[in-house]
Formats: structure tokens, sequence, C-alpha cells
């Protein structure tokens, strides 16, 4: 069974960082779990199709993923209703965090476990997977390229430390040329502190967004 709820969306985020793994084994049936950043349902899909052929002599892979804008799904994928999609989903909303999935393939070991046996088998592979993880807080960043007098520069670099703004790169000319980046939030601050600090003679280009660890 495949079901779906939604969730509220924030600007700031938590996820996972890497790809881990977790194994356990309950009266001779394996457990293996997978926790995995992703950006979409494509992605999603693809990594669960590759799983699917790595195990393919596996009797079951079940799933949960959360990705932002409200969309969860999961599925039991044939294991008895509720044993399975639900247990590893609600391991996973306990994080907090966006963004990422888990599929737990199951080795069937020739005895039934019950509904109960089930349930805590998908949810100590998913809660083990992710803990082998790293979660991170994660943002909207605005890129921007900054050209700036050798003296603004100077008296920039004496208060980058306090304003939030990263660095990325530095080319040096005729001006300073610097490509930084600052998150959403703190946007109107920096840009009216690069303006009150350059006597608005800094020129300053936005050149698009991404998502950074706070």
């Amino acid at each position: 069974m495949m079901g779906e709820i939604t969730i509220k969306d924030s600007s700031v985020k938590k996820t996972l960082l890497d790809v881990s793994f977790s194994r356990i084994e309950e009266k001779k049936s394996v457990f293996i779990g997978k926790a995995f950043p992703i950006k979409s349902e494509e992605e999603f899909r693809k990594i669960l199709d590759e799983t699917r052929k790595e195990h393919h002599d596996a009797r079951h892979h079940v799933f949960a993923y959360i990705l932002s804008g409200n969309i969860i799904r999961y599925s039991d994928d044939g294991e008895p209703q509720g044993t399975g999609g639900m247990p590893v989903l609600t391991v996973m909303k306990s994080t907090g965090a966006v963004d990422f999935g888990v599929i737990v393939t199951r080795y069937f070991g020739g005895t039934l476990l019950g509904t109960g046996g089930l349930t805590r088998a998908y949810s100590s592979s998913a809660r083990e997977a992710i803990d082998n993880n790293r979660i991170a807080e994660f943002t909207t960043f605005i890129r921007s390229e900054v050209e700036l007098s050798y003296s603004d520069y100077q008296k920039f670099l004496n208060d980058i430390g306090k304003i939030g703004i990263t660095v990325d790169n530095t080319l040096y000319g005729e001006n300073v040329f610097l490509s930084v980046a600052y998150p959403v939030s703190k946007s109107e601050e920096i840009k009216y502190y690069i303006t009150e600090l350059t006597n608005g003679k800094a020129n300053v280009r936005e050149t698009g967004t991404e998502e950074r660890p706070l």
C-alpha cells in the first residue's frame, strides 16, 4: 500500500548529508536500511529502482520519503498494511528533516514476524540508518557579485564576521570584485549595510539562489 500526507514547509530546513545504511536480523529475516538525501520524486524513484535491481532476490522494499513542498509518500510494498511504510515514516518525521528518503529491503527468513515484529523491525532499520547519517540545517542563500573600492573593501573585511556574508571568491583589479552569498532572511539587512558602507557606490548584482547549510 502507498500512502500520502502533507507537512508544512519552512524557510530553514534540516536534511541528511550522506548515504547511510543499517542491517538487522529478526528470526532469520534480514532488514537492510538505506537513508539518503533527495531533491525530487524522480531522484527517489531512480534510487528505488537501483535498490530493487541490486537486491532483486529480496521479498520487500518498504520505503518512505519526505520532500519540501508538502510531499510525503510511503509504501508497505506487500507487507501487511501499516507494518512497513508508516513505521519508517514515523521515524523519519521524528527527525524534523525533509528532502530525504529511506528504503528498507527485507530478505524473508521463513518465519512470520507478526504485525508487531514487522513494525519494530522496520522502525529499527530506519532509525539505525538515519542515526548512521549526518543531519544539518539548510536555508536559501542569495548569491551576488559585489564591486567595491579598495578602501571600502578594507572596511568590509573588518565587519564580515558580524554580518553573515560568505565570500566565495575574490578578484583584484581596478576595484575588488567579490562573489558572496547570504541568507535570504538577512537580504534587506545586508543590502542596507553595503549601501551604508560604501555611501551607495558599491555595484551589487544578484546572480541566483541556492540552499546551503547554516
